[in-house]
């Protein structure tokens, strides 16, 4: 809950000022923070310092310029009007050099047209390339840039504003990043043909307990939803081989190597010679998009994210 400050929120008339206004880039900051996230609590939690620090710093502000710059409306800072004012013209300013250079690329792209797209290498195989083709055919002016990454990477360079959009898996909540869930995909497990695994193409989780298991690397997402399910049932399958991906996998699987499980969408690149089995219990893993919190999407990347999310595109 946001402290009150004497003599700031809710302060009628003006505030003793100076003439020279001595405002750091502290000040500044805090500011723009409360403005766009109505609550010192968020403030702080976004720039990684306390609440207190961040009243004070608006409170030393209110006092510097001579004017309140906000109310309280229940829990949330109510801005004034002149801080509504302020705030057009610290929007127009650089604030730092970190912000002048996220704010020139985001520039720079709108007006290339080029969107910056960051994903896992799962989904890169089974989602992006294709429609990133196919958007591309129909936008050819358009410049589209991929990269590959495990989740973090993904997280960090959407939320520090080196991408213009993240697709991952499992996605946790920063305040950096915002998440939407994309589409929820099934889960199968793979097996050499003959391999005396399932009736009727279903298969248990304590048959595939019983087998040697082709798995992910331990910092993968879809690993982790595997182990939590093996887990939740009690038991501990036999990991002969981790994975860098879900093709490798399967390439792994084909060579006799033992047994995986996959996303459903990576079929199509199935080698010859491995039965799918589907699981007697199913298991899902959600696909998100991943956005920078604070930044409004230009006209390419929502065109862009329309195409992801229409039904034509699948």
């Amino acid at each position: 809950m946001d402290t009150a400050r004497d003599g700031v929120a809710g302060a009628s008339g003006p505030l003793p000022g100076h003439g020279d206004f001595q405002l750091t880039f502290r000040h500044v900051e805090c500011f723009r923070h409360v403005m766009l996230l109505h609550s010192t609590m968020a403030a702080a939690q976004a720039m990684g310092v306390s609440q207190p620090s961040v009243s004070r710093a608006i409170g030393a502000m209110e006092q510097e310029i001579g004017f309140a710059l906000f109310t309280r409306d229940g829990n949330r800072m109510k801005p004034t009007a002149d801080a509504h004012r302020l705030f057009e013209i610290v929007a127009r300013m650089s604030d730092g050099l970190k912000e002048i250079g996220r704010s020139a690329a985001a520039i720079r792209s709108q007006q290339l047209g080029r969107i910056r797209i960051i994903c896992l290498p799962v989904f890169l195989d089974t989602l992006v390339g294709h429609a990133v083709g196919r958007f591309s055919a129909q936008h050819p002016n358009l410049r589209l840039e991929i990269e590959t990454g495990g989740m973090a990477q993904v997280m960090d360079a959407v939320g520090t504003g080196r991408f213009d959009l993240g697709i991952g898996a499992n996605a946790q909540a920063r305040t950096d990043v915002r998440c939407s869930l994309l589409e929820r995909r099934t889960v199968v497990a793979v097996a050499p043909c003959g391999t005396p695994l399932g009736q009727g193409g279903v298969v248990t989780w304590q048959e595939l307990a019983e087998q040697r298991l082709v798995g992910l690397l331990a910092d993968s997402p879809f690993r982790h939803i595997v182990d939590a399910r093996f887990a939740s049932q009690g038991l501990t399958p036999e990991l002969v081989i981790e994975a860098c991906n879900q093709r490798t996998a399967l390439q792994l699987v084909s060579c006799g190597a033992g047994v995986t499980l996959v996303d459903a969408r990576c079929l199509p690149d199935v080698p010859d010679g491995l039965q799918v089995l589907q699981l007697a219990e199913p298991m899902y893993w959600d696909c998100y998009l991943i956005y920078p919190r604070h930044e409004i999407a230009h006209q390419a990347l929502r065109s862009f994210i329309h195409f992801l999310q229409s039904p034509a595109r699948a």
